[in-house]
């Protein structure tokens, strides 16, 4: 088995190393990140300027959506140029049929592992990193982008500051734009509308994930239960409402308010947008998101009556019509069987002009 995957690890290996050759000669190989079906994650020295860089890679085996599809994303990652979100140095599709991206190396680790090795962490600690998210995604959002794909493995924690990076847009897309549903993505992080066919994203998707992201932070858990399966999870989330964190985690009130509004299952009851919810959490949180729990959760309310208000109106003006529609059917049976003639010319109406004058 070691020497099978040694074997491997050399292999990939020499297929990274050609790769790069191919790129750019000034690359050298250092390590390999990831790998999977499709996509090649390397980190590799740069000898014209001695740093380093992240190349992420669509070999040419791979099918020309895939290609078409990683351009798309990335080409837009490009034109970020924020302390919170991982620099994109270059996006390039080259003749030997092999399409990349250079990034800027981040020295740290990714979220998820941290969160394996520690499980969860103090509100002050899920809070900074939250901080951080919503501040990369406030500079995303202001160009009408969804990132769609928040998540722990998306976040970089820096050894320096700014400590907090988001990376991958392979999922990004416009605002408006139909949503592809992907199987690589983690179900828990998803929100539900990205979970339904032939729903448009919004930067409501991100909002919702954020929230998920609060929550596992704090508790080591996930507000609703989990599954592969993506079906199973919309089931949970349509039937239930997210669990309450533990009191013994003495969660302020002003953070637990701000995971509940971003898990509102209907995208207009969360916040608009990622600024709304860094006003909770501001180096004064503690005094200035007290008073805003109030003002808010009153607006929550008021707008569930108004939506509320809205279905019973629509209820009540459907069930006015279903009435008016048979009172008129029933006029018309009764007319059709009465033989109608016209007065001056005593001719016979015929169904067309009946149903005109009775319009």
């Amino acid at each position: 088995v070691i020497m099978a995957h040694h074997a491997a690890d050399i292999r990939d290996r020499s297929d990274a190393i050609d790769v790069l050759r191919t790129i750019d000669t000034n690359l050298s190989w250092l390590r390999n990140l990831k790998r999977t079906k499709s996509r090649f994650l390397i980190l590799a020295h740069n000898s014209s300027d001695r740093s380093s860089v992240v190349l992420k890679i669509v070999p040419k085996e791979a099918p020309i959506s895939e290609h078409q599809h990683f351009l798309q994303r990335h080409f837009a990652a490009r034109q970020f140029n924020h302390p919170n979100i991982v620099r994109c140095l270059e996006v390039h599709s080259i003749e030997d049929g092999v399409t990349y991206v250079r990034m800027e190396a981040v020295k740290g680790s990714d979220l998820e592992t941290l969160l394996n090795i520690h499980s969860r962490f103090s509100e002050d600690e899920a809070l900074a990193i939250v901080r951080g998210v919503l501040t990369g995604l406030e500079a995303i959002h202001e160009q009408d982008i969804v990132h769609c794909g928040i998540h722990p493995s998306n976040i970089m924690i820096a050894n320096q500051a700014p400590f907090i990076k988001l990376i991958n847009f392979s999922f990004a897309h416009s605002v408006g734009e139909k949503i592809a549903r992907s199987m690589q993505q983690d179900p828990a992080y998803l929100a539900p509308e990205q979970l339904l066919e032939g729903k448009n994203a919004t930067r409501a998707i991100d909002i919702w994930a954020v929230g998920i992201l609060l929550y596992h932070m704090i508790s080591g858990e996930f507000p609703f239960q989990t599954s592969d399966r993506m079906e199973d999870v919309m089931q949970w989330i349509k039937v239930g409402e997210p669990q309450d964190l533990s009191e013994e985690l003495h969660i302020s009130s002003s953070t637990v308010f701000l995971y509940k509004r971003a898990l509102s299952k209907d995208p207009m009851l969360r916040p608009a947008h990622a600024d709304e919810m860094l006003v909770f959490i501001e180096p004064d949180r503690n005094q200035k998101g007290e008073e805003l729990v109030e003002t808010a959760d009153a607006q929550l309310q008021n707008m569930e009556k108004r939506l509320l208000a809205m279905r019973m109106a629509r209820m009540r003006i459907h069930q006015v019509l279903v009435e008016e529609k048979a009172k008129l059917e029933n006029m018309f049976r009764r007319l059709s069987k009465i033989s109608v003639f016209n007065e001056d010319a005593n001719i016979s109406l015929t169904n067309s002009q009946l149903s005109e004058r009775i319009a």
